[in-house]
């Protein structure tokens, strides 16, 4: 059995909303489990550990591509999505807060 996912996060605070930022850190040379494989323990880990839930998620996968973590109404993992759909190479953690940012001004973007 692989060791649990090893992640860092950030938590943001745009325009009244809170977004977690998961960056997994899987690495070949320490094998454990991915974020994507893990990401449910991985955001009940987070949850507990700050007392609150998100309204928002996003994380950047193994490869350094950054998705939404799609969310359920009490804050449990439903599944991955891009964060802007058909624009799936996006690198930089900042350029993924913002899209998501204008997405949900838009109102074009659920939990």
């Amino acid at each position: 059995m692989r060791a649990a996912p090893k992640y860092s996060y950030t938590i943001h605070s745009i325009g009244g909303k809170s977004v977690v930022s998961i960056i997994d850190l899987y690495s070949d040379e320490e094998p454990s489990m991915t974020v994507t494989n893990g990401a449910e323990v991985v955001l009940k880990e987070i949850v507990a550990g700050e007392k609150r839930s998100f309204s928002y998620a996003i994380y950047r996968d193994s490869s350094g591509h950054w998705d939404r973590v799609l969310l359920g109404e009490s804050g449990g993992f439903i599944g991955f999505a891009p964060i802007l759909p058909g624009y799936n190479q996006i690198s930089n953690e900042r350029e993924a807060l913002e899209l998501l940012a204008v997405q949900w001004v838009e109102g074009q973007v659920r939990h």
